[in-house]
């Protein structure tokens, strides 16, 4: 993720997020399950079932939610563009690609939050 995007879990099962572009706010709300591990660079795990996962990646781009498919995990194997990576191709990716997490707010029950934009 970019500077000036800034996600909180509410108490909820889902996730906020915010960004500001041009002076305009906007946020997309996800569902937990479909918005776990969210790095910096914008990509997360997302559940698809019982032994279905995805990497995607999130972006804003003039005031739209772009989600971009990045991998598909099946029963713990990736798979890129269609092609099984091996055990140590899928370490080595997860160590290029998930790095840094991403920075989250918990606002307090019934409380105003001031969530800042911009690092």
């Amino acid at each position: 993720m970019t500077s000036g995007q800034s996600l909180f879990r509410n108490n909820a099962w889902d996730w906020l997020t915010l960004y500001e572009e041009n002076g305009a706010i906007y946020g997309i709300d996800m569902p937990l399950r479909r918005f776990q591990g969210v790095q910096k660079n914008g990509l997360y795990f997302a559940s698809g079932g019982a032994d279905t996962a995805y990497y995607q990646r999130m972006q804003f781009v003039d005031g739209d939610y772009i989600e971009e498919d990045v991998g598909t995990v099946i029963r713990d194997e990736l798979f890129i563009d269609g092609v099984k990576k091996s055990a140590a191709e899928y370490e080595a990716w997860k160590k290029e690609n998930l790095t840094e997490a991403a920075d989250f707010y918990t606002p307090l029950e019934n409380s105003a939050v001031t969530i800042p934009l911009s690092p």
